[in-house]
């Protein structure tokens, strides 16, 4: 048995169901829908959150960032905000995002939110894609972006050594280059 499809069994794909609540990032939705967090999306603990990072390829650098981050600025009530069809307009623009353009004109996807947005990119590319100067397969990206689920059933698995901040910040630099 491949270890993608061992890892797919042993986690295996449940979509939210009623009542369950999901975070604006869809690797964290599909983390929960794996089971590796919390199914409802509920009660999750920083370490929790820490293992389940780990357990995709986050090197322990990144993941004390990003989660230590993440609960010095939400809490459990804080920050509720789910993704769904209905938030985002055709285009897939987030509609909170019109909406808050339309009250506050001068809105504007600055240049700090370009580097956190390249970040992100970096992070998802590291993790899901075959290394810095490889390619990230679409089949991929869909499973999480539009399932929101791992991608076990195209194929990929965890990575076997983490990503860690010196490769991180060389993706992020590669992917600043291009999308500047």
């Amino acid at each position: 048995m491949a270890l993608s499809s061992h890892l797919a069994k042993k986690h295996e794909f449940h979509p939210a169901g009623a009542g369950d609540l999901r975070s604006p990032c869809p690797v964290l939705n599909a983390l929960a829908n794996h089971g590796i967090i919390s199914c409802d999306g509920r009660n999750i603990t920083a370490n929790q959150l820490k293992d389940a990072l780990k357990y995709i390829g986050v090197g322990i650098d990144i993941r004390l960032g990003l989660v230590n981050s993440a609960y010095a600025v939400h809490d459990e009530h804080s920050h509720c905000g789910l993704r769904n069809l209905e938030q985002v307009d055709d285009s897939g623009i987030p509609k909170r995002y019109i909406e808050q353009n339309v009250k506050n004109e001068i809105l504007d996807f600055g240049y700090r939110a370009h580097i956190v947005a390249c970040a992100e990119a970096a992070l998802f590319q590291g993790v899901f894609g075959e290394g810095v100067f490889r390619q990230l397969l679409v089949k991929y990206a869909k499973a999480v972006f539009q399932e929101e689920r791992l991608p076990f059933n195209e194929g990929w698995t965890p990575r076997w050594f983490a990503l860690i901040v010196p490769e991180l910040a060389m993706l992020v630099l590669i992917i600043l280059y291009f999308a500047s």
